[in-house]
């Protein structure tokens, strides 16, 4: 069941920059991400577009490198830091 939004349906979600990194502990991006995602436009970040291997050598790919980022963003997040 999804919450309702706390903001206008005609409102741009708020941005948020997810900072992950080699050896990332999933649990550490997981868990805020799913809770963040209903309310904000999340962009998962790394320093390059290449996957990701966290610290269960579980491996995934960034939506962005800090490089193709927004110039601004309302939060940067940066998991288990």
């Amino acid at each position: 069941m999804t919450a309702p939004s706390p903001f206008p349906s005609t409102a741009p979600k708020p941005t948020v920059a997810m900072v992950v990194y080699p050896g990332i502990t999933m649990l550490d991006m997981i868990g805020p991400y799913e809770t963040m995602r209903e309310l904000f436009e999340v962009h998962v970040l790394a320093a390059t577009a290449d996957d990701v291997v966290s610290d269960s050598t579980f491996t995934f790919r960034p939506s962005g490198s800090f490089d193709d980022a927004l110039t601004d963003y309302d939060v940067i997040f940066v998991p288990g830091g």
